[in-house]
């Protein structure tokens, strides 16, 4: 008995094709759903509100300083603040080190430490927040700014002012911590779910390249051994045939030529079904210089063709020529399955579309399904390149008339 060739339960992981979902996409979109995107400008939103707040309060000091008349001890202070948290751009801990010394430098000569504090407390919040560690960040900044208020104030260990400014300045740093913290598990985490993205989709690819390895085997045992048995049997025919029984001779060998015509296709098919993902898919198995034995294979079974062909346009692209081989072929089995009389074929190119018809007369007065498989694949090959497809019945006439680029692009 020849093998048969069975539908067997789908391939676990290719209901992509089928619009379902499985468990394990479920999953991950669910956890993708949970996780707020991480754009560029979303995620350097809130570091650019803190540059613009220390920019504002610096200009704002700078000009308080000007109408006070500072001397030029008091802008000390300021300048070693703003020059330190310039420097830590390029220099990170150096430059948290001198912005430190600001507020301790305010205390020793006298100005007020407010301003310089308030820059090192958004300043420590920016630094923590781009990824210093908070728990060095804030022990240096909330230090520094404790001892300036005590300096500046009555040296009281208990100072409030000084409690405070150490306080806002661990808070702020904690404050940073917490959200780059964040940030970095949702990058982690958005990474983790393109890995399990991937690690899917490799496996469907996998577990289809498997089921197409042993469709293609089953195939090609079935059609080997039945198509050995045609032979064969085409063979002790003609064996059998008395003499001057030319034309059945004849009928006999283009018998045979058909089942060579049908275990090339099928040779190709199997190609097709072994192709690994890297492959190309798309390689066409017929092309348009191959119209002319087309139409003759069909002329020797027969067939009246009235057949007008323009020469291949320049640059015709191969996927372009392939449809076009299939959409006449197409007509040709259509016609000689459900038509009378001869067929007609016109195929015209210019340098920018290809254009086919096809029509011959049909037995019966109605209009013809359009549900074939022959006519849905017709379709759907001309729509892969960007084409048209009308197919429709005037009179006794059916026809068939295909549209396409040539170079195999959408208009």
């Amino acid at each position: 008995m020849p093998p048969q060739l069975t539908c067997r339960r789908p391939v676990e992981g290719s209901e992509w094709k089928t619009g379902r979902v499985t468990s394990a996409e479920r999953a991950i979109r669910r956890v993708g759903r949970r996780l707020p995107a991480l754009t560029p400008s979303r995620d350097h939103l809130l570091e650019w509100t803190v540059v613009a707040v220390i920019a504002v309060a610096s200009i704002t000091g700078i000009v308080t300083q000007i109408v006070a008349e500072t001397p030029l001890l008091g802008w000390v202070p300021l300048a070693v603040t703003l020059g330190g948290f310039t420097l830590s751009s390029w220099m990170r801990w150096p430059g948290i080190v001198l912005a430190a010394c600001g507020p301790l430098v305010g205390g020793v000569l006298g100005p007020e430490p407010v301003l310089v504090w308030t820059l090192t407390v958004f300043a420590a919040f920016l630094w923590c927040l781009r990824g210093a560690s908070g728990l060095v960040v804030a022990p240096l900044v909330g230090v520094a700014n404790y001892l300036a208020f005590l300096i500046d104030g009555q040296q009281d260990w208990t100072d409030q002012l000084a409690l405070i400014a150490l306080s806002v300045t661990v808070a702020a740093a904690a404050a940073g911590s917490a959200i780059a913290a964040r940030r970095q598990f949702l990058a982690e985490a958005r990474q983790r779910l393109v890995e399990a993205r991937l690690t899917r989709d490799a496996e469907i690819e996998r577990r289809i390249s498997e089921e197409r390895l042993r469709i293609a085997r089953d195939l090609h045992d079935m059609v080997g051994h039945e198509t050995a048995v045609v032979n064969m049997h085409l063979g002790a025919a003609e064996v059998h045939l008395p003499e001057g029984a030319d034309r059945s001779r004849a009928d006999l060998e283009a018998a045979r030529r058909g089942v060579q015509a049908v275990i090339r296709e099928t040779h190709q098919i199997l190609d097709i079904l072994r192709l690994t993902p890297g492959d190309d898919a798309t390689a066409p198995n017929a092309d348009f210089d191959h119209l002319a034995g087309l139409i003759g294979s069909y002329r020797e079974l027969g067939v009246g063709v009235d057949a007008h062909l323009d020469p291949a346009p320049v640059g015709l692209a191969p996927e372009v020529s392939a449809a076009t081989y299939r959409v006449v072929q197409e007509g040709l089995t259509n016609a000689q399955k459900h038509g009378t009389g001869p067929v007609s074929i016109t195929v015209r190119g210019s340098e920018d579309e290809i254009r086919i018809t096809v029509s011959n007369s049909v037995r019966a007065l109605r209009e013809p399904s359009e549900g074939g498989y022959g006519l849905i694949g017709m379709r759907e090959r001309v729509a892969s390149v960007g084409g048209t497809l009308e197919v429709g019945l005037v009179g006794r006439m059916f026809t068939v008339r295909a549209t396409m680029r040539t170079n195999g692009r959408r208009t």
